[in-house]
């Protein structure tokens, strides 16, 4: 494992953080004192974040820093995934509305630049890349999330192209996405196997788009219904029936795009520095752990960056890093309410990291499923019994 920067990288280092400490200050957002993993924001600052996180991508795109890792034919930035992991970092030292960009720009775009058509790059590709546009990935549905081969929003075949049927759940930001990348069931055959993707409208009749509030009462995920929506045959991402390997490219961008710091680990510090319960062993052992649980992401991240650079896939690194990474988050908030003691009750940021937190164990893959991953992927434990479908 590579703990230190190459010359390369160093120089690359240096050259992202002289371009952003001169670009992005103008683009951060006001430090409102929230710890969120899933953006808590009222509709307004919503509005706001989403134009913000637009006009930070098209000033990035401007100067040539959109898209690292995307060839420079499509519209990219070029490079390579281990320059686009520095850049990430230096650029996680601002206040920037990223999140809004992370579905788009870390799991459509590389999936689009890899089985996209010409005429899809340019359609989609490049206003994504030059901050015109946001997208949205349409997986979950009520009864397939972690188990994504159980979808069952179908896609029939018409005379012009094809017809959506079903609902989708969870979809961030898609209230103001231009269009969707779907996955949907295209055949009547088991599990993997009669997947297809496609890139659909979202504006067009037939799809309906209704918020979901979270505990935090923020908006920013949504279920979306497809209702006889009709889209042309163009609009299949690679080919009829090759979902399920177009979704391995989306899954295997997002192994890139993970966070892997602690939301409330710094601010904690600072609190129990000045709190009265911090002689209470309970604290101080969760406070250890939030400590120890940081350091070994920051090792996973050298370890995912070293696999970059080595040309391999990132392994069982990713389900570590969203398990440990979830973890942290909740024992970070549970151990500053705990400090708090009774006044832990009020409203408080604590309170909204604990809620979202939860919903950390669920999103992206639940704890049970990345358990099973480590299970049988490092420790080479017998799968996991699975129920046999038709």
């Amino acid at each position: 494992m590579d703990f230190a920067d190459s010359p390369a990288d160093i120089a690359y280092r240096e050259q992202a953080a002289k371009w952003l400490a001169a670009n992005a200050p103008a683009f951060e957002e006001p430090d409102t004192g929230r710890l969120s993993v899933f953006g808590a924001r009222t509709t307004e600052e919503s509005v706001r974040h989403v134009e913000q996180a637009l006009a930070w991508q098209a000033r990035k795109y401007a100067d040539g820093w959109a898209g690292i890792g995307i060839p420079e034919e499509y519209g990219g930035a070029g490079g390579d995934v281990p320059q686009k992991l520095l850049f990430t970092e230096e650029e996680g030292r601002y206040r920037l509305p990223l999140d809004a960009q992370s579905v788009t720009m870390g799991m459509i775009v590389p999936t689009l630049s890899l089985w996209g058509t010409a005429e899809q790059r340019d359609r989609y590709l490049t206003p994504l890349l030059a901050g015109k546009q946001l997208s949205c990935q349409l997986f979950s549905e009520p009864d397939a999330g972690s188990d994504l081969a159980a979808i069952r929003t179908t896609a029939r075949r018409t005379a012009d192209g094809w017809r959506i049927n079903g609902q989708k759940i969870w979809t961030s930001y898609a209230q103001y996405a231009s269009f969707g990348y779907l996955l949907a069931r295209s055949e009547d055959a088991p599990r993997h196997r009669g997947l297809t993707a496609f890139l659909v409208d979202l504006k067009q009749p037939g799809v309906t788009v209704r918020p979901l509030k979270q505990a935090t009462g923020a908006h920013t995920f949504n279920e979306v219904f497809f209702d006889d929506a009709e889209v042309a045959a163009d609009a299949v991402l690679g080919e009829p029936g090759q979902g399920w390997e177009v979704a391995m490219t989306t899954l295997m961008a997002e192994r890139y795009s993970l966070e892997p710091d602690i939301v409330g680990a710094q601010p904690l510090l600072e609190m129990l520095r000045t709190s009265t319960h911090v002689t209470d062993p309970t604290i101080r052992r969760q406070f250890a752990d939030v400590y120890t649980i940081q350091h070994i992401l920051g090792i996973l991240k050298l370890r995912l960056r070293t696999a970059a650079n080595e040309g391999r896939p990132p392994g069982a690194e990713g389900s570590i890093t969203k398990l440990l990474s979830t973890e942290g988050q909740y024992l970070a908030a549970d151990t500053a309410l705990r400090a708090l003691g009774p006044d832990g009750v009020l409203e408080n940021p604590w309170t909204e990291l604990l809620t979202g937190a939860l919903g950390l164990r669920i999103g992206g893959g639940t704890d049970e499923i990345m358990k099973n991953v480590i299970a049988e992927r490092v420790l080479g434990l017998p799968r996991e019994p699975r129920v046999r479908q038709q």
